[in-house]
Parts: structure tokens; C-alpha cells; sequence
């Protein structure tokens, strides 16, 4: 009895989160200027701490309930800065920029901001830095040509552990919730799924990441994220770097081997799009942000299904946007170049509303 009650309540609260209005409203008189250009934000898992690139250098930012204000601003090796993340467990955050370089920093050292170690293993501008979904003390790069795994070690340094290598220009990388499977796609009009294989009897210089399937696309694409386990978008633009009309959706058929399930309308298409704010899931709202042309599209992803009247699109009037959510889904953070600010938007449940009208 108590097994049925128990089913019961979670269907009833996945048809509720089903059926949830919401939207990300601008919190006001909260946005701050920054002039200098913007590729990557990040606010860390207390919401206390947020940062952003501005050219080769990093602003560091104060963050309270949707507050923000300058702390600190931290020189890179001049070269544009593309990625930043967050690594809370060491209490550490790390940068990429167009050399190549990763810089890892401390979260605590800002009246002193001098780097604690600098990593040069890439040749080429990090388009991506992820953090392993299961192992705290991972992270994983990716540039053109190589995607890289590294390790924090009890000697507080972070070193190389495994490497994907010869796959091309990357344009975007996401790895699913179990941290077994890599998805990337490139330029060279290809989605790549990578899968993880633990084996006694590996073999020194290789890889423990094996090639699961190519999927040839007749178009490239800037932006791909997991959903689950099992289940990835990919947004395509054409070669001319404009965002197309449609997101793509993937799942992992009987075969096991993903193949194209549909595609979902997106506002946007036939805007100029580059590489800047990857596309972005959010387990704990169960929302993903897709950034086409001059647009961020909202979705709720609710029971393997796109929820479409329930979305949100947000207008910048520039398509050069970068942004970020915070872990609990509650704030969404961007920087565009056209009012060249960093603002502040509040995840606001609709339905809430209505009933206390």
C-alpha cells in the first residue's frame, strides 16, 4: 500500500512540475556595467561569488540574492579568456583562454591574485571546461583537436590522467549525469559520442575513452548538451555562423546507437551565432538554455518530453550573449554586448503567482 502511495505522489509531482508556468524575470536596479568584453560567466554552487571575463582579464564579483558588486579583477597571460568554471570542492576556479593555456586559481586569494598553477597542454583556444558530474576532483578541457582529463592530486596540484585525441575542430562538448558518455560536435559537420570503458588490462598512453558513434550532419553546430543518460540536443548553424529554426533532440534507440528523434522549433534562426555560452541543462529546475542568433530559448524538460508552451525566449538585441544559471536553477546571469551589463534575472514560478491573486 505504502509502495502504491508513494508512486502515486511522484506521478503527481511530475505532472505538477509538468504543468509549471515560470519565467526569469530582471531583477531591478541589480544590473552592473561591464564594458570590456564577455565570453564566459560563472557564479559558484553557494551563490555567493560570481565571475567574468573581460577580455584577457577576470572580474570577480560579490553575489547576494541577486546583488552584485565588483571585488576584485584578475590578470590572465593575455590572452582572451573563453571559458571559466568553478571547482568548489578545491575551492579553486579555473580559466581558458585563446592560447591554450588553463589558469587555476584560488577562490581566496583575491587581495593577492596571483595563479596557483598554470596547465599548457593545449595548443589551441579552450572552447570548453566541464567539471566530471561524478568525481569532484575532475575537470575536463577541450580544444581543437584533443579533449583532456585532469585530476586534483594530494600534492594540490592538478595533473593529467587520460586524453581523447585526432578528433577535429570542437565547437561544444557535454557529458551526461553518469559521467560515462562525451558528446561533441565540430566543424566538420560530425556529432562524436565518446564512452567510458574501465578496463584491468589497459595499456599504458591509452585511452580509456572509446569511440561510440559518428553521426554525419549535413550542417556544423556551436552548442550540444545531455539531457540524461540517454538523451542529447544539438543546435546546428550554417556555415555562415547563422543559427538555424530548429534544435535537434537525440535518444539512445534499441540498437543503442543515438539517432535523431526530432526537431524542435527555436527562435532565432538566421542570426549571426558564434561559439560564446554554450548550451546549459539544469537537473535541479529541469530546464535548458539554448542560445540561437540573439536569443536565449528556455525549455522545460519534464518526463523525456519538451514542455513547448511552457517556454520562455529572451531578446538582447545582439547576438553576442554570454551567461550562465546558478546550480539551483534560481538565478539566471548574462552579460551581452549590447547594454554591455551584467544582469541579474530570478526564476519565478507563474503558478504561484496566479494562486495568491
Amino acid at each position: 500500500m505504502k509502495n502504491i502511495q508513494a508512486i502515486q505522489q511522484s506521478q503527481n509531482m511530475i505532472q505538477k512540475t509538468s504543468l509549471s508556468r515560470f519565467a526569469y524575470e530582471l531583477v531591478e536596479n541589480k544590473s552592473i556595467r561591464q564594458y570590456n568584453f564577455c565570453c564566459s560567466i560563472n557564479i559558484n554552487h553557494e551563490k555567493t561569488l560570481l565571475i567574468a571575463s573581460a577580455k584577457s582579464t577576470i572580474n570577480v564579483y560579490i553575489f547576494k540574492m541577486g546583488s552584485v558588486k565588483l571585488l576584485a579583477n584578475m590578470g590572465g597571460d593575455k590572452s582572451y579568456i573563453q571559458a571559466l568554471k568553478f571547482v568548489d570542492k578545491s575551492q579553486h576556479f579555473l580559466s581558458g583562454s585563446h592560447n591554450g593555456s588553463i589558469i587555476v586559481w584560488s577562490k581566496y586569494l583575491f587581495a593577492n591574485p596571483k595563479y596557483i598553477q598554470q596547465i599548457k597542454t593545449h595548443q589551441s583556444s579552450i572552447v570548453a571546461l566541464i567539471l566530471h558530474p561524478i568525481y569532484e576532483n575532475q575537470f575536463i578541457s577541450a580544444s581543437s583537436g584533443f579533449i583532456e582529463f585532469f585530476q586534483y592530486s594530494n600534492h594540490r596540484q592538478w595533473f593529467s590522467v587520460d586524453k581523447i585525441s585526432e578528433i577535429g575542430q570542437i565547437f561544444g562538448m557535454s557529458i551526461n549525469k553518469n559521467g560515462t558518455q562525451i558528446v561533441t560536435c565540430s566543424e566538420n559537420h560530425r556529432i562524436q559520442v565518446f564512452e567510458y570503458q574501465q578496463s584491468f588490462l589497459q595499456q599504458k598512453n591509452t585511452s580509456s575513452w572509446l569511440l561510440k558513434q559518428t553521426i554525419n550532419i549535413k550542417q556544423q553546430g556551436f552548442r550540444v548538451c545531455f539531457l540524461d543518460n540517454d538523451t542529447f540536443v544539438f543546435q546546428p548553424a550554417t556555415q555562415l555562423w547563422n543559427g538555424t529554426k530548429h534544435m535537434n533532440l537525440y535518444r539512445l534507440n534499441q540498437q543503442n546507437q543515438y539517432i535523431k528523434q526530432n526537431a524542435i522549433p527555436v527562435k532565432g534562426g538566421g542570426q549571426l551565432c558564434g561559439q560564446i555560452f554554450p548550451s546549459l541543462y539544469n537537473l535541479s529546475k529541469q530546464i535548458l538554455l539554448m542560445k540561437n542568433g540573439k536569443y536565449i530559448n528556455i525549455f522545460k524538460y519534464v518526463d523525456r518530453s519538451f514542455k513547448l508552451r511552457y517556454k520562455e525566449v529572451l531578446s538582447f538585441g545582439t547576438s553576442e550573449v554570454s551567461g550562465t544559471l546558478s546550480d539551483d536553477g534560481e538565478y539566471l546571469i548574462t552579460w551581452d554586448k549590447k547594454s554591455r551589463q551584467i544582469q541579474v534575472r530570478m526564476y519565478t514560478d507563474l503558478n504561484a503567482n496566479k494562486q495568491q491573486e
